[in-house]
């Protein structure tokens, strides 16, 4: 006999994504389904692999006589400790009895935090893992529920070791990871840096002779919302497309990487700092013979002090005011000339 129409979710969670809700009639007996990407893209939660998700939880509940009430999507990862919203209503909803059923695509969709995120539902709540053909409900079951949690958990660990491990290698070896920042391009080969000098249809001036041009004149102690000012009267444009602001300036002038040094994230605030490797060394991330072409670090230093208000301009002496209370009072002993405080001699 075919099973009873009845109230439940259809949850099918994958790495790092989360379900919106599909409202329905809350006529009948219906249930509710999940779906979640590990990995952050631009579709968001219409991503192809979290609707063919959706599309496999809505043909299991018709299978077995569900009707679909709501369900939830992400696009969140499942491996890091970040909020999941949506996963959390959905577990709420199955565990507090709103819902007899949550369908998921398969484990590791569900989560990769292993025991610690599945024990709650075992014996509990009825969570469907639609790949193993499980069910939480069944006594069965449930050593091979915990075995593929603890596989998924296992498996994310390995990579999230891996990955680290490379990186801190490519690190080493002075190579640049992320997007380029403004006024410099990557070798997508050797992952080094160097100066975007490529000038774009209907500009005056390459992004690096942006940079330069900002190193240069605020050493000299010109202010960033003067300059800024500037750039924006000569319809340059940022590195963001839009305006020029102060800030915008602080942060080139602040940036290691326009000397060639490979940066890091900082704790304060997230401010680049220059990556040390296990001897405390900066590492370069630009090849040996383009450090010549980056900005220089004495021109870098005094373009910061002067921002920070440590540059103090070389003072002068004004016209008919004496530079020392003596000037001009004592004469010399030998040649019987009046004494000045800048003489030679």
């Amino acid at each position: 006999m075919p099973s009873p129409r009845r109230r439940a979710r259809c949850g099918a969670p994958t790495p790092r994504s989360v379900v919106h809700p599909a409202t329905a009639r809350d006529a009948g007996r219906t249930r509710r389904s999940e779906a979640r990407k590990s990995k952050v893209v631009r579709e968001g939660e219409h991503a192809l692999s979290i609707r063919a998700q959706e599309d496999r939880g809505r043909q299991w509940a018709d299978q077995e006589g569900y009707r679909v009430r709501k369900v939830w999507k992400e696009n969140l990862s499942a491996w890091s400790d970040i909020d999941r919203p949506k996963y959390d209503a959905a577990m709420d909803a199955v565990l507090n009895g709103e819902v007899p059923a949550l369908w998921c695509a398969a484990p590791d969709r569900f989560s990769r935090k292993g025991i610690e995120a599945i024990g709650p539902i075992l014996g509990k709540a009825r969570v469907i893992f639609d790949y193993e053909q499980l069910d939480s409900s069944i006594e069965r079951d449930r050593r091979w529920i915990i075995q593929r949690a603890e596989d998924a958990r296992e498996y994310s660990q390995r990579l999230s070791h891996n990955v680290r491990t490379t990186k801190a290698r490519q690190q080493r070896e002075g190579k640049w990871l992320n997007q380029a920042p403004y006024g410099v391009v990557v070798d997508p080969v050797t992952r080094k840096v160097s100066p975007d000098i490529t000038r774009l249809k209907g500009e005056k001036q390459s992004p690096w002779a942006v940079i330069e041009r900002i190193f240069d004149s605020v050493a000299d102690r010109t202010a960033s919302r003067a300059l800024a000012k500037a750039f924006n009267a000569e319809r340059i444009p940022s590195p963001s497309g839009k305006t020029w602001r102060a800030n915008t300036i602080g942060r080139i002038v602040h940036h290691p990487v326009y000397c060639g040094w490979l940066t890091v994230a900082s704790g304060n605030g997230h401010k680049p700092a220059k990556y040390l490797d296990d001897k405390g060394n900066p590492v370069r991330c630009v090849e040996p013979d383009t450090v010549r072409k980056m900005i220089p670090e004495e021109t870098a230093e005094k373009a910061r002090a002067s921002l920070a208000g440590h540059a103090v301009r070389p003072a002068k002496r004004p016209e008919g005011r004496r530079w020392s209370p003596l000037a001009g009072l004592l004469y010399c002993a030998s040649c019987d000339l009046r004494m000045v405080a800048d003489a030679p001699n």
